[in-house]
């Protein structure tokens, strides 16, 4: 009698606690970059799909800062940028011959042994997905003509890299930038 009292308990045990309703499917859920609520995946805005893994092409990247993370500190002639002292940089972001954005700004006496900040104000609209687009950089020379010191063409959006909110722009060459990003959909 003991026992069939304890294999009573064993199976009612066992049964109660394959109860499905309090099975969470949240808890084994993969929502990507979405959330779980209620056992669905809840996607952000330009994702879809029932694991919030794909995405929309955005209407527009837009640019909130730009770092120089690479670029010379002398010319290929290994002179120095400017007589005195370190180059001052100024950006340029251009798609073909059009200039979307000019820094208004310069960083002074630019050390190439650390990286620099360039807040993108207007924030710059990148709205051809297709198109290639450059990223100069220049020393500013003041009332003289700026000298280019290099440059990196780039795709704004990169539909295998998904929806990125930084992105290292770098052709191998003198300098590479580090892109801050936002998408409009």
């Amino acid at each position: 009698m003991f026992r069939l009292l304890i294999n009573v308990l064993f199976f009612s045990l066992i049964i109660s606690s394959c109860n499905k309703d309090n099975y969470d499917a949240c808890e084994v859920l993969d929502c990507g970059v979405g959330y779980c609520a209620d056992g669905r995946c809840q996607c952000p805005k330009g994702f879809y799909g029932e694991r919030c893994i794909q995405n929309h092409a955005p209407k527009a990247v837009l640019v909130e800062k730009v770092e120089v993370i690479r670029f010379p500190n002398k010319r290929v002639d290994y002179t120095a940028w400017d007589s005195l002292d370190n180059p001052d940089l100024h950006l340029t972001i251009y798609q073909s011959f059009n200039k979307i954005w000019i820094s208004s700004t310069s960083i002074q006496n630019a050390d190439s042994s650390i990286t620099h900040s360039f807040n993108v104000s207007p924030l710059a609209r990148l709205d051809e997905m297709d198109l290639r687009y450059t990223i100069s950089l220049y020393d500013d020379d003041g009332s003289k003509v700026d000298e280019f010191m290099g440059g990196a063409l780039f795709y704004p959006y990169d539909e295998e890299k998904r929806l990125v909110s930084t992105k290292i722009v770098d052709n191998d060459g003198f300098v590479a930038f580090k892109l801050y990003l936002k998408y409009e959909f």
